[in-house]
């Protein structure tokens, strides 16, 4: 049996307010969706979101930038994460979410996200042919 404490009131109170955030949070997990990513779950999403939150307390004014900075900042980060192969629970920072994923998966999942991420770099219009263009012109 696995279990894991929640907090669903607190996370969703941390991601508040802060401009584009949810907005960035749901693009994340479309192109999750989008490129069949089943290893990563909406709540390691969330988690690494949560921990960019509390990394950026200090500093509000990080969240006002715009959406396109903040997409590839998140997706940026969580290359980082795919490479330590490590996403800290948030309750319980000794806990790490991608343990119980194969390296096989996450190493699939980094070679991909490196090429959207360079790909966005080189163009952003990109984005269009990872996350769609219907969704890109509903939710942008």
């Amino acid at each position: 049996i696995f279990w894991r404490l929640a907090f669903p009131h607190q996370e969703l109170e941390m991601l508040s307010n802060k401009r584009c955030l949810k907005k960035i949070l749901k693009m994340i997990k479309k192109l999750r969706d989008t490129q069949k990513w089943n290893f990563l779950s909406s709540y390691y999403i969330k988690t690494l979101f949560l921990w960019e939150v509390e990394e950026k307390r200090s500093s509000p004014e990080f969240w006002r930038q715009s959406e396109g900075f903040l997409f590839l900042y998140m997706l940026r980060k969580l290359r980082d994460c795919l490479q330590q192969k490590r996403i800290k629970f948030f309750w319980h920072k000794d806990c790490n979410l991608l343990e119980t994923i194969s390296d096989t998966k996450i190493d699939h999942g980094l070679r991909m996200l490196n090429k959207i991420i360079d790909a966005i770099v080189k163009d952003a219009l990109t984005v269009e042919s990872y996350l769609g263009k219907v969704y890109i012109k509903s939710h942008l």
